[in-house]
């Protein structure tokens, strides 16, 4: 056997469960014709292979094509190329491409380069509304939209949130930041509120710091005001008056302070009752 050639069969074109593979066994010294070869059946074969039977595997689906060339044989492949440090959308049913995200493990960017400003960076380029929008429909009372925690012992100074707006110079309107109530038994556009956190202190709590000059850098507005409000009471030199023990103001007139002033004065003259 070990001098002998072994003859080169046709290759089959299709195997059946019991069709049998022979093994040669080449430390095999005899002279026998048989030596002491062995044969095994395709069903033996598959049956000792974990996760495989003999329904699993045949001709038509596993093949050079299939495994490394296109994949065309093969159903539900997922194909595509794409960019390093973008994350991945569907272009297609079975394909993918390159999506406007951006993370490159410190910082992450929609629709824009990646800023080392920002640990996250949304640009709207284009005919967008808004940039942005946080849709908040929890049903619990209280839920807040949006939250910004701005804390650490580092840095002198923590802005919560810092809004720059810039419009056309000359035609456009630039509102830096805009809210809106509507609905509910107490609606407030705008809320600030200063208090002192545990284990912390507070020199100056201001609840509502208003600078229409800015910084100067580069010029000022024509016309400055610090605050404008609109009550349905507004009007040329009124004042505002506080209407409410809380604070709540309006507008009013001079002359109608004026007058419940000398009213008062008229009146504590009369009785005495002067304020000490």
């Amino acid at each position: 056997m070990a001098n002998s050639k072994i003859p080169q069969l046709p290759i089959l074109s299709a195997v059946t469960g019991d069709d049998l593979f022979y093994v040669v066994d080449v430390s095999d010294t005899t002279d026998d014709p048989t030596g002491s070869s062995k044969q095994i059946t395709r069903d033996n074969i598959l049956q000792n292979i974990t996760g495989l039977t003999a329904t699993t595997i045949s001709a038509t689906t596993i093949s050079a094509t299939t495994y490394y060339g296109s994949g065309t044989n093969l159903t539900g492949v997922v194909k595509g190329s794409g960019t390093a440090n973008y994350l991945p959308r569907w272009t297609g049913t079975t394909s993918l491409g390159d999506s406007i995200i951006q993370d490159n493990g410190t910082t992450v960017g929609v629709g824009a380069t990646l800023s080392a400003d920002a640990k996250i960076y949304v640009s709207a380029t284009g005919a967008f509304p808004f940039g942005a929008v946080i849709n908040n429909q929890s049903s619990l009372s209280g839920s807040i939209g949006l939250r910004v925690i701005s804390e650490s012992s580092l840095g002198t100074s923590k802005t919560g949130i810092q809004s720059l707006t810039t419009a056309h110079p000359t035609t456009g309107t630039s509102i830096s930041v805009q809210g809106y109530a509507t609905n509910g038994l107490l609606g407030i556009g705008v809320y600030g509120q200063v208090g002192i956190g545990e284990g912390g202190s507070m020199t100056t709590g201001i609840g509502g710091y208003f600078d229409a000059r800015g910084d100067g850098e580069y010029g000022y507005p024509t016309n400055s005001y610090g605050l404008q409000v609109i009550d349905g009471t507004e009007g040329v030199d009124k004042i505002l008056q506080s209407k409410t023990s809380d604070g709540k103001t309006n507008w009013v007139d001079p002359l109608t302070v004026q007058t419940a002033f000398n009213y008062g004065l008229a009146n504590a003259i009369m009785t005495g009752n002067f304020l000490t």
